[in-house]
């Protein structure tokens, strides 16, 4: 019988909202190192100004990271699930 038409949207809707979710964290690493370099463009030089955007590029950093391991995380554990619909669909079919 295969996988019902509902099944199959509800995967293409998770998965989408995964890459949503990468997305946010891109924007957000993005809006952070902006910041960054619009305070040290911007500011004075002194050490606060330069701390100012180390702290906002690491911020930056940390929000690419965090969400490529998150979204290949759960891009996998996606996959995972489907192929446990998929086998418990065939033992049912057996």
């Amino acid at each position: 019988m295969g996988m019902k038409i509902t099944d199959i949207l509800a995967k293409r809707r998770t998965s989408l909202a995964n890459e949503r979710t990468l997305l946010a964290w891109i924007r957000t690493g993005l809006a952070f190192l902006g910041l960054g370099l619009a305070i040290l463009h911007f500011g004075h030089e002194t050490p606060l100004v330069f701390g100012t955007f180390v702290l906002m590029t690491g911020l930056s950093s940390a929000c690419l990271i965090i969400g490529i391991i998150q979204f290949f995380t759960f891009r996998k554990k996606i996959d995972e699930d489907i192929q446990l619909i998929l086998l418990k669909e065939q033992e049912k079919q057996a």
